[in-house]
């Protein structure tokens, strides 16, 4: 699956490990490049969604384009689905098994 960031900040933050470790830790920025190395690996976002350390959720007050990404210690990465628009199934819903691109919209903290 292709990755891409929602902003030129996030990129950057994200693909320099050294300023990965300097905003959220060792452990933090260890996790960030497991989960973005998972989504590389994933052919959907389906198929990410299977995995049962990325403890998936849809955003419940979103579009229902927006989904969260478990990092442990309570952070969460936050994607949506990269597409104009994003691949929907007869029902409205994200068909995840065509969603292909992701884009990276923020890692949250806990609290």
């Amino acid at each position: 699956m292709e990755v891409g960031f929602a902003s030129l900040q996030m990129a950057k933050t994200c693909s320099s490990p050294a300023k990965t470790r300097q905003k959220w830790g060792p452990e933090g920025a260890l996790r960030i490049r497991l989960r973005l190395d998972q989504m590389v690996a994933a052919s959907t976002l389906a198929e990410l969604a299977c995995l049962p350390q990325v403890r998936w959720k849809k955003v419940a007050a979103d579009a229902g384009e927006r989904f969260v990404l478990d990092l442990g210690g309570g952070r969460q990465m936050i994607v949506s689905a990269d597409g104009d628009p994003a691949p929907r199934r007869d029902d409205g819903t994200v068909d995840l098994e065509r969603v292909e691109r992701v884009l990276v919209v923020e890692i949250t903290e806990p609290g």
